[in-house]
């Protein structure tokens, strides 16, 4: 068995969500999901809200958003939407660093020191002109660059991308 702790009522996620803690266990995420897609699915925009885990007071709440991501000491979360990675402060929300980038896509993650964040990035015809692979073969330039991505890292206060990964992976 198990001993209940807290039950807070969420409107709005009445088909469920998936819960996690953010690293310092102060706060909850809840990322809703629907009614068919119990999968994980990067590609599809979501609403994420962050509740205080004590109060259940709501702290912040983003509609259409890729991913939500707390960095190691809990002070700071980032959040992406399509070609716009932001990270805000979470004692007063207020935005920190913002990356604005159209290849930005699906997911992001705080290195373990809390001062990179990586994210998800795919690939334009730009990136893809100077690939030999697609001299010929517009068709698969068109697939490659809808459906393969590679990751890229930012340092969290100046937003300047410090990595580039070479390596190249299915969404």
């Amino acid at each position: 068995g198990y001993n209940k702790l807290r039950e807070f009522n969420v409107a709005g996620f009445a088909n469920g969500a998936r819960v996690m803690y953010s690293p310092d266990g102060k706060y909850v995420i809840m990322k809703k999901i629907r009614l068919s897609d119990w999968n994980v699915n990067k590609d599809n925009k979501q609403r994420v809200i962050v509740l205080d885990a004590t109060s259940g007071k709501k702290i912040a709440d983003h509609e259409g958003v890729y991913d939500l991501s707390f960095s190691p000491d809990g002070a700071t979360y980032a959040i992406m939407d399509t070609g716009h990675l932001k990270i805000k402060s979470i004692a007063d929300g207020k935005t920190i660093t913002s990356i604005q980038d159209e290849r930005l896509q699906s997911s992001i993650t705080f290195g373990p020191e809390g001062k990179m964040i990586y994210a998800s990035r795919g690939f334009d015809k730009s990136d893809l002109k100077k690939d030999p692979r697609f001299k010929k073969n517009k068709k698969g330039m068109k697939a490659f660059s809808k459906y393969q991505q590679s990751i890229v890292g930012y340092d969290v206060n100046s937003g300047e991308e410090k990595f580039a990964a070479m390596d190249v992976m299915d969404e």
